[in-house]
């Protein structure tokens, strides 16, 4: 029971700094607020060490787990040619596509297990903010380390505690950053 309390005010006190609500309100969007359905907003911070090290240009990102779509607006305001999320919940697929739009962001949501989706072609970095236990997670790296290769894939991952998914199968660290909860890696292969 402690445990919960614990990582509840965890979450509650990530949702209420200033500068989370400032971004929402300042794009006419919500992606500040966690919800129980397991949605936990990238923290803004976290995302511009990210996006600041990654390469952009001529690049699709795929958030995994899209939530309500704040890594697809931080992705597009920062460059990307295109943005595209996959969500299995139906209710954050809506509020990420009036979300996309509320900001005019061309984006693409997808309500579908990431299990079963085909990727895309082309030049590719995939975000991750740990949204399934090791077992999916498996089946979707393997997927993704499966894929025809068609350019460049690079992968982020943050909160990275089934690591191993991606480094059993071939992928490398490039670079990471954060720590605790927060602490990301980049993988290339």
């Amino acid at each position: 029971m402690w445990t919960l309390m614990l990582h509840l005010w965890d979450r509650w006190r990530f949702e209420s700094p200033p500068a989370e609500r400032a971004w929402d309100l300042a794009r006419g969007v919500e992606t500040r607020k966690w919800t129980l359905r397991g949605y936990e907003p990238v923290p803004l911070d976290t995302a511009a060490q990210i996006l600041a090290a990654v390469p952009r240009d001529g690049r699709t990102l795929i958030d995994v787990g899209c939530g309500k779509g704040r890594m697809l607006i931080l992705a597009a305001e920062a460059g990307f040619s295109r943005v595209i999320g996959v969500e299995i919940d139906r209710w954050l697929c809506e509020v990420t596509r009036k979300n996309l739009a509320a900001t005019g962001i061309d984006g693409v949501v997808v309500q579908q297990d990431a299990r079963d989706w085909s990727w895309p072609t082309g030049p590719l970095t995939v975000f991750f903010y740990n949204p399934f236990d090791d077992p999916i997670l498996g089946v979707v790296v393997s997927r993704l380390t499966d894929r025809e290769p068609t350019g460049p894939v690079d992968v982020i991952y943050v909160n990275p505690l089934a690591l191993h998914a991606f480094i059993d199968r071939g992928w490398t660290i490039a670079s990471e950053g954060g720590s605790g909860t927060e602490r990301w890696v980049w993988l290339t292969r």
